[in-house]
């Protein structure tokens, strides 16, 4: 790829200090001293990656090994080189990139995506600015404070480029809130809100992953005080897509002239994540609600004492509401025995999809289908 001389130049005039901080800033960890040059890696993706960064700008060949550097930087965050560089030397502004994979030709999306992809980022920075400006809440109250509601409107967006769909926002740090005597005038109070956005985010995904697993709402419940929120789960739920089954990924970039000291990894949402993230964001904190429903999925699990027992099948798939027509991704508790749960059984061993119509059961911890009724296992082809 012939990215101009420009783009050398540039290269050419980085200091190896800019570029460690980011390096440090972005997951990757110092590893060791190479003559002159640090090793750095990165090992929080399905391959590891490492570069070497050059001590010293005076070095002969200092030009080469920072092309080297920055080719790798774009295969293992997927990003073109240019938007690397551009982090790298920001000075004044903190970044966010949302990676989405929506069907379709590259560098595209859906106009039903990008509207739910860019609420999600509205809603989304206003979570992050209540959990710095307001009390620990599971539903966010409707009246917020100025600075909450109004934060979203300092947040720049770049255009998308080519390649997955990718949104990235920009941040200026000089951003205040109106009562700036309540916040440290050493840290802007726009990098307050992303940092613990980052934090809320990663709590985001211990909590998916760990009700992926129970298939129960708990984990989100019980970590309110961690600034999980309805509004939060709802946010990252929607750059999922219509159906909420696309994965993403967030990563954040930080100003140079203020490096965050933290390591701030990207963090990855996976398909039945984001099944428990549509999840706690419908069903969090709201009573008990009864619909007629048709249920359509695979089998996640199954869990039975005895074979003269009724067990408990655990369905991951779509409930399409009676009357509304309305469908909802998630996970869904049925008791069967009998004949019933061997086919239940058989339909988990060899990945077939179920069928079957219900009453279906939504509380703040679980969704369960009851008086169930036409059970059907589909059969391939």
């Amino acid at each position: 790829m012939n990215l101009g001389q420009g783009y050398l130049d540039a290269l050419a005039g980085l200091r190896p200090e800019e570029v460690s901080v980011y390096l440090a800033n972005s997951g990757w960890l110092d590893s060791d001293v190479i003559g002159r040059s640090r090793l750095w890696v990165l090992d929080d993706t399905d391959r590891e990656f490492e570069v070497l960064l050059p001590g010293d700008e005076g070095m002969r060949d200092y030009l080469p090994r920072m092309v080297s550097l920055f080719q790798v930087l774009s295969e293992a965050e997927q990003r073109p080189q240019p938007e690397i560089l551009r982090d790298v030397t920001a000075k004044d502004i903190d970044s966010q990139h949302f990676t989405t994979y929506p069907e379709g030709p590259p560098g595209t999306t859906s106009v039903a995506d990008a509207v739910d992809a860019y609420e999600g980022l509205r809603w989304l920075y206003i979570a992050g600015a209540y959990a710095v400006d307001g009390e620990p809440r599971l539903i966010l109250p409707n009246r917020k404070s100025r600075t909450v509601e109004e934060f979203p409107r300092h947040v720049r967006l770049r255009p998308p480029r080519e390649g997955s769909y990718v949104i990235t926002a920009e941040v200026p740090l000089d951003l205040r809130p109106e009562n700036g005597a309540l916040f440290s005038l050493d840290t802007p109070f726009s990098r307050r809100v992303l940092l613990r956005l980052y934090d809320t985010i990663r709590t985001a995904k211990t909590s998916a992953i760990e009700a992926s697993e129970s298939s129960d709402l708990s984990p989100f419940a019980d970590r309110v005080g961690e600034g999980i929120s309805v509004t939060l789960c709802r946010a990252l739920a929607l750059f999922g897509g219509m159906d909420r089954d696309r994965p993403f990924k967030i990563q954040f970039s930080w100003a140079s002239t203020l490096p965050t000291g933290v390591r701030t990894s990207a963090i990855r949402f996976s398909e039945p994540e984001i099944a428990m993230l549509t999840q706690a964001g419908e069903d969090l904190g709201h009573e008990r609600q009864e619909q007629e429903a048709e249920v359509t999925g695979t089998i996640f699990k199954l869990e039975r004492t005895t074979p003269e027992q009724l067990g408990w099948v655990v369905v991951q798939g779509m409930a399409t509401i009676r009357g509304s027509e309305r469908r909802t991704r998630r996970r869904i508790w049925i008791r069967l025995g009998g004949e019933d749960y061997s086919s239940a059984t058989r339909a988990h061993d060899f990945g077939l999809k179920v069928r079957m119509n219900g009453v279906l059961v939504r509380t703040a911890s679980r969704t369960q289908l009851e008086a169930v009724r036409g059970f059907t296992v589909l059969e391939r082809g």
